[in-house]
């Protein structure tokens, strides 16, 4: 769990930050404390392709509360081929939306109403409210128990915090036949250009080159540069790259080093397209505050 989920957690789940919540006697100590009459039987195992079958079958509805969109579309497409309904929601920032998909012949599945995953936001670039995935939690919980007392109507809910309505309704979209054959593909393009062995460099491989003046460029924007930078660092930002990179200077290698390491692949990328050589750092500024200065400040 990464610091930036900590606002998404309820009052007494603090006690419990930190702790692989899933294991026996590690974080649900609470929920036992909440309601002693129910029975929890954890799985520590991670849901995988290979996997997703034998944890998810057997069950009668299926909430899907992870954050990850590939999960979503492997939780969802694993429940269609159990015939289980599923109980689906996600949050960021102030926005949230929740449903309750198939089982097939009855409702949509998620891939009929999301046919293609975007590229996905952390919580750390885009923020989240706490109230935000509250509210889709609980929600999620009602439809949960409406489903399981047969009595759901069917419907998308989408949460806009401070909107007018606040929570609107969209009429589902009929059930469209989908193609399983690729059942729980995991991996999805995230929209990033994509850096080949040999054109993406370590963190410490950067402290290397920037002791020997090798050119650096730092792709974020002037006032992110402003905030933290890397001494040796040239700040061009990757709007600028993409729009003029014969502009870039030096005839020479050129390293891009980013917050994250995913605007330096862009970059790079665009650079070698006018016959310059381009790498960049793998995991950008976190991965050096991560493995060469544990106090340069992370953001």
């Amino acid at each position: 769990m990464a610091d930036t989920d900590i606002n998404g957690l309820s009052l007494d789940e603090y006690a419990r930050y930190g702790r692989q919540m899933i294991q026996p006697g590690w974080g649900l100590e609470a929920d036992d404390r909440l309601n002693p009459h129910v029975n929890y039987d954890p799985i520590p195992e991670p849901l995988l392709p290979s996997t997703a079958v034998s944890l998810l079958k057997g069950h009668d509805l299926i909430l899907d509360c992870t954050d990850r969109p590939a999960t979503r579309y492997l939780v969802s497409d694993t429940a269609c081929s159990l015939a289980i309904p599923l109980v689906s929601g996600a949050g960021i920032s102030t926005l949230g939306q929740w449903s309750v998909y198939g089982p097939p012949g009855e409702r949509a599945c998620y891939r009929c109403v999301w046919p293609r995953a975007g590229a996905s936001q952390s919580c750390a670039d885009a923020g989240v409210w706490g109230p935000t995935v509250g509210i889709v939690g609980s929600a999620m919980a009602a439809d949960a128990l409406a489903v399981l007392l047969e009595s759901y109507e069917p419907g998308l809910k989408c949460l806009q915090l401070g909107g007018s309505p606040m929570v609107r309704t969209v009429k589902p979209l009929d059930e469209e036949a989908e193609e399983y054959a690729q059942l729980c593909a995991v991996e999805t393009d995230n929209g990033y250009a994509q850096g080949e062995d040999g054109e993406r460099i370590s963190a410490a491989e950067l402290q290397t080159l920037l002791q020997s003046g090798a050119t650096v460029v730092d792709t974020r924007p002037p006032t992110e540069f402003a905030i933290c930078s890397l001494p040796g660092t040239t700040n061009i930002t990757l709007d600028e790259i993409l729009k003029r990179p014969e502009d870039v200077p030096g005839d020479g290698e050129v390293t891009f080093l980013c917050r994250r390491g995913n605007d330096s692949q862009i970059a790079a990328a665009k650079l070698r397209t006018v016959g310059r050589i381009a790498r960049d750092v793998r995991g950008g500024l976190v991965a050096w505050s991560r493995e060469v200065d544990e106090g340069f400040p992370v953001y």
